[in-house]
């Protein structure tokens, strides 16, 4: 089990500027009361490394993936397409029904071309959730052990998912 101290230190070493994938902006920090109010909409509750993430940095952009988060519109410079919620129920309702992204998952990044990654909190616990990577022609796999793997990848990586099996 990792404490919050751990993965706050791993949050603060991944949005470091001299990352390989520089990030771009990032749209928080979240207040407990929306991430709860985005707990109660999704019908889950967030791994921690997840709800530290949307605490400190709200959501963001690297190089390469969106990390979908929470935050209030800013002008010119915050869209939907960043936000759990509304990309999560919107993947869920999808038709047909073969593209619907389950209903225990959460839509939490993407390449921002067809392939977009998951929670799947059929298979989580407080601390982990995989994250699966769907979308853009590939058959759904597992590209992480858990969010803070995912963001590992993302930041550290020149090409962080090479091998995605179509």
């Amino acid at each position: 089990m990792r404490s919050q101290e751990f993965i706050l230190a791993e949050l603060k070493r991944l949005f470091d500027p001299e990352s390989v994938n520089a990030f771009g902006p990032i749209f928080g920090p979240v207040s407990e009361t929306k991430i709860e109010a985005a707990q109660r909409q999704l019908a889950t509750k967030f791994p921690s490394s997840y709800r530290l993430f949307l605490q400190n940095y709200g959501a963001a952009q690297f190089s390469s993936i969106d990390v979908l988060g929470i935050s209030e519109p800013k002008e010119g410079s915050y869209d939907t397409f960043f936000d759990v919620v509304v990309q999560t129920l919107t993947w869920r309702n999808m038709m047909p029904a073969e593209d619907a992204l389950p209903g225990d998952s959460i839509y939490v990044a993407t390449d921002s071309g067809e392939v977009f990654f998951c929670l799947d909190m059929s298979q989580s616990s407080d601390e982990m959730a995989p994250v699966i990577a769907r979308g853009g022609g590939i058959r759904p796999q597992k590209v992480a052990a858990d969010f803070l793997d995912l963001l590992r990848k993302i930041a550290t990586e020149a090409e962080p998912f090479p091998d995605l099996q179509r």
